[in-house]
């Protein structure tokens, strides 16, 4: 615990670091809420390094990461989760460790292309009645307003971190990064993109 006040922990699990909060002593004491508890969010950010961006000398891994990050320091901010922030290996390594950790909830966040000119949010869940599709909307819903494009929607997918994930898993195409106007806002607005995530997670 934290004794007499909150502190922030890291604490080693097969080789991989959790990042959570400590509860000060007298917490011990209290009655928890009945249903209050604390979620376990994986992030699991892009790793495509050569999806280059129009706008800004970048890609969609450099970006995508950085928005991760946020997000991980938005969760814990709120006390409710717990997160892993995938930033190593492939997406079967991610999925693995995401899986072995029992997830409640696996988050991909990436970006998107198209043709240069299409632009807006896109996200993607198992089916459109799940847990995933509950998740993905409520993202969906905090980050579409904010991207400059207006292509938006969200459809079933069979990507791989969405069928082979053993919790439900919300995937998010934040705005195309082919585009000069949208890799610009991406690579401007990464704290607001992080926070509307999180807000999403949170609802």
């Amino acid at each position: 615990n934290g004794y007499d006040g909150v502190a922030r922990r890291a604490v080693p699990i097969n080789g991989r670091y959790i990042r959570g909060f400590c509860c000060p002593d007298y917490a011990g004491k209290a009655t928890e809420p009945e249903g209050e508890r604390i979620y376990k969010v994986y992030l699991s950010p892009s790793d495509q390094g050569k999806n280059t961006y129009a706008w800004g000398d970048t890609n969609e891994r450099d970006q995508m990461r950085k928005v991760a990050d946020v997000t991980e320091q938005a969760l814990l901010r709120t006390g409710r989760f717990m997160v892993i922030n995938g930033q190593h290996g492939d997406m079967y390594d991610r999925i693995a460790e995401s899986n072995a950790w029992e997830a409640d909830l696996h988050v991909c966040n990436h970006s998107n292309a198209c043709n240069g000119v299409v632009m807006g949010t896109r996200a993607f869940a198992y089916d459109l009645d799940g847990k995933g599709y509950e998740a993905v909307k409520a993202i969906y819903e905090r980050v579409a307003p904010l991207s400059p494009g207006t292509s938006e929607n969200i459809k079933t997918a069979t990507f791989r971190e969405i069928v082979l994930t053993s919790c439900p898993c919300a995937y998010v195409e934040v705005e195309f990064h082919d585009s000069e106007v949208g890799a610009k806002w991406i690579t401007e607005h990464t704290e607001d993109i992080a926070e509307a995530i999180c807000l999403g997670i949170c609802d």
